[in-house]
């Protein structure tokens, strides 16, 4: 789920929320629903899951013992 910022008209309280771009959100101080959706700059890139480091950056040589 994508991560919007939000602020409430009514009480000005400035939040992050993770929803669907469709959910009502209510500001979690005055838990008014008069809200506005921030433009914020894109967040960084998340990998989730093993596959990225194991597959393209772990060190090929590691783990195997020097003889």
């Amino acid at each position: 789920m994508p991560t919007y910022d939000f602020k409430c008209n009514k009480c000005g309280k400035v939040f992050e929320v993770r929803v669907k771009s469709d959910a009502v959100v209510n500001c979690p101080k005055c838990n008014s629903i008069d809200l506005k959706k921030l433009i914020t700059g894109i967040g960084g890139i998340s990998f989730i899951g093993d596959g990225f480091y194991v597959n393209d950056y772990k060190d090929k040589d590691k783990g195997q013992s020097e003889e």
